[in-house]
């Protein structure tokens, strides 16, 4: 992916793994809800008349990207998957960075949601305080950047591109 991406405007690959060398985050994923969607059969190209179980459980929560290493973290995933259930309604805001901490596991979590069916994940160990300006940017820049924000808002309304 590091190849393919590192000439493309914006390097996300290389803006995501400087973040987390940067701040010493133990991931970064960019996770797919796909709740309600029948013709979800999981990851890859399907023959469109061949037949899969719909994905259940935390299969239903793939990781579209998960950088360093490119597997999503199986222990933090269930409270992954539970903050995107209970903090819903927070995460459906334009631009609302969630913020949790777990004491069991010792983990902080910083959730955004870029697109309706998709939410941007950073993990890491320890607590991390929840107004740290840093992350809270970074969160909102890839999730700008996702939505195309910029291109869009400088389009002016009546031009004829």
């Amino acid at each position: 992916m590091k190849a393919l991406t590192a000439r493309t405007v914006p390097d996300y690959h290389g803006k995501i793994c400087s973040f987390i060398r940067k701040h010493d985050a133990n991931n970064v994923s960019l996770v797919f809800d796909n709740r309600g969607l029948d013709s979800f059969q999981g990851h890859g190209y399907h023959h469109p008349h061949s037949y899969r179980e719909v994905p259940k459980g935390v299969e239903q929560f793939p990781a579209v990207v998960s950088l360093p290493g490119g597997e999503r973290p199986l222990t933090h995933w269930p409270n992954v998957i539970m903050m995107m259930g209970d903090r819903e309604a927070e995460l459906n805001t334009l631009d609302k960075v969630v913020h949790f901490y777990d004491d069991k596991v010792q983990s902080t979590y910083y959730l955004t949601r870029p697109e309706s069916h998709f939410t941007l994940v950073v993990i890491f160990d320890g607590r991390k305080s929840e107004k740290d300006s840093h992350i809270t940017a970074f969160l909102q820049e890839i999730s700008g950047s996702l939505r195309n924000s910029k291109p869009f808002s400088t389009l002016k309304p009546g031009s004829k591109g």
